[in-house]
């Protein structure tokens, strides 16, 4: 099984990962509760728990024109991949903006998304 994106709800998923759960995927995602959204609470903040993940599979789309807002909880995020060695497998789209596959349908956009659906897959085979 594999869990799609919607960023701040990993953090359930990769605090205590379910046996049947074979990878996270997270397409340029928000990986932390933007200012204002008053989600103050460790619940919904996936750099938090990512400690916690284990051995599980994280694969991340990352769009290289990404909001700096949302960049900024990307980056936090692969800095506490690092630092846990968590399984984390990241595939940058230099050029991508937040919604770059409908909204730019570029080769390269279509080489990451392939990319991407290839790591999941390649993780959901064994």
């Amino acid at each position: 099984m594999v869990l799609l994106g919607r960023g701040p709800i990993t953090a359930e998923w990769l605090t205590d990962p379910p046996v049947w759960l074979r990878c996270v995927a997270a397409n340029y995602p928000i990986l932390a509760p933007l200012p204002g959204w008053g989600l103050t609470g460790s619940r919904f903040h996936p750099v938090r728990a990512l400690s916690r993940a284990g051995h599980l599979p994280v694969v991340l789309v990352r769009a290289g024109r990404e909001s700096a807002e949302i960049a900024a909880t990307v980056e936090e995020f692969v800095a506490e991949a690092a630092r846990c060695a968590a399984n984390l497998e990241i595939i940058d789209v230099p050029e991508g903006r937040h919604g770059f596959e409908t909204l730019d349908p570029t080769d390269g956009a279509r080489e990451a998304v392939h990319r991407a659906v290839g790591a999941v897959l390649a993780r959901l085979k064994g």
